[in-house]
């Protein structure tokens, strides 16, 4: 992946909503069945999981400390 995919992809997830998110992640996970588990592209595979789960649970706190404040 180059500088431009990343970047791309960091802008999908900061306005995807979180099931697009979460389809995102089963398409990636189910990609990461078909390649090389020590190649490249597995590499690549494994770091738009972690974004997406870095976002997953950054959206989960943030909302949680919002429900806490208005309670």
């Amino acid at each position: 992946m180059d500088r431009e995919d990343v970047l791309s992809f960091l802008r999908f997830l900061s306005e995807a909503t979180i099931e697009e998110i979460k389809k995102s992640k089963a398409i990636v996970q189910e990609s990461l069945a078909d390649v090389d588990p020590e190649g490249n592209v597995a590499a690549d595979l494994k770091f738009l999981l972690r974004k997406c789960d870095e976002e997953l649970l950054a959206r989960a706190e943030y909302y949680k400390l919002k429900s806490q404040q208005r309670g």
